[in-house]
């Protein structure tokens, strides 16, 4: 049995997590990919990008998106990573662009993320095999929601369920006041337990946490 077994072996139920959830390497590593790397993820709203090629970067550790309306109207993720050097194409954190430049090499994409121009590709390599990968997107009544994960849960029970409050209250039409960080020197888990009510945090941590110790056998080795 591995350490993270053991641990969720000896929560007790409806209490506090132990301190080593909050202070174990491999147990914040296993949170990250399966809640983070693996949910859907609310990354802002419609009304940041009203027109064609409006677009923002969304960050988060090491990945970064590019978060766009494209020709067609419809908001799209592609990873803020050229597929010549991994270099970052967008620089700044919004704005409104034709067609993103690479600044290393000058490789250039279009809005729907498609390679448009590379100087000097070899024979046989094709443009339409290198544009940008994608990344899952949805919008729920003007909420710009993300998952890195290529096969999301399916969002249709969050639609069914919230539809008509969301409706009500209008989130389509809603546009960003204010935006502020407030980088905390803490585990995020203490943030996201004050927020919300403890018991279902905590008790949902240890769901995923287990779900994966069970069925991951790298973590059972």
């Amino acid at each position: 049995m591995n350490s993270i077994e053991k641990l969720i072996k000896q929560q007790p139920e409806d209490w506090s997590l132990k301190q080593e959830f909050y202070k174990q390497t491999d147990i914040y590593e296993l949170e990250i990919k399966k809640i983070y790397m693996d949910s859907w993820l609310f990354i802002g709203h419609q009304s940041e990008i009203p027109n064609k090629g409006d677009y923002f970067v969304y960050n988060l550790l090491s990945e970064s998106v590019i978060v766009v309306r494209g020709k067609d109207q419809q908001i799209h993720g592609y990873m803020n990573v050229c597929r010549h050097r991994g270099s970052r194409i967008c620089l700044e954190d919004r704005g409104n662009m034709q067609r993103f430049t690479c600044p290393y090499h000058a490789w250039t994409y279009n809005l729907d993320g498609s390679l448009m121009i590379a100087k000097e590709l070899s024979n046989g390599v094709k443009k339409q095999d290198l544009g940008l990968h994608k990344c899952q997107i949805e919008v729920v009544e003007g909420l710009i929601l993300l998952n890195f994960s290529d096969q999301p849960s399916s969002l249709d029970d969050l639609k069914n369920e919230l539809s008509v409050p969301m409706n009500m209250f209008g989130f389509k039409d809603l546009k960003i006041a204010a935006h502020k960080n407030y980088p905390i020197d803490a585990n995020w888990k203490l943030a996201v337990e004050n927020y919300n009510e403890w018991k279902i945090t905590t008790n949902a941590i240890i769901v995923l946490l287990r779900i994966q110790s069970i069925h991951n056998p790298i973590l059972r080795s």
